[in-house]
């Protein structure tokens, strides 16, 4: 179902990954039929930067939260790099707040999508409708 939004969406076809999860990171690895679409895979905020730079990825899925730096800055830096980037933020439970000021400060950044980790990453493709 990601693949047919995917590719109906005009998104170049081509993405950076950057999850503080290495899990998560797996997991969007092994959900990539074609490998050499993936452009970069990071943990930490100047690594996928310098790969959104390296590549001109149509779509980065990045979460919240990093290794080093976050997810926030790292949306509004790389759309910067690529003005057409795609953005899909993933909000780890513990950056959720009861009032929901991190998807607004997310979609702030210029994510075009956010979604709970939860629903990311449960079978059900939730993320389907978000995005």
């Amino acid at each position: 179902m990601l693949r047919s939004w995917i590719a109906s969406s005009g998104i170049r076809l081509s993405f950076v990954f950057a999850m503080k999860s290495h899990l998560a990171l797996l997991s969007l690895v092994h959900s990539v039929v074609v490998r050499s679409r993936i452009k970069g895979v990071a943990t930490t905020e100047d690594e996928a930067l310098r790969r959104v730079r390296q590549s001109n990825p149509g779509l980065m899925i990045c979460s919240d939260q990093l290794e080093q730096g976050d997810g926030f800055s790292l949306c509004k830096r790389a759309i910067q790099e690529v003005c057409d980037l795609k953005v899909l933020m993933v909000l780890t439970s513990d950056g959720l707040t009861s009032d929901y000021s991190a998807v607004s400060r997310a979609l702030d950044c210029g994510a075009m999508a956010v979604v709970c980790e939860e629903d990311f990453m449960s079978p059900e493709l939730e993320v389907m409708q978000s995005l």
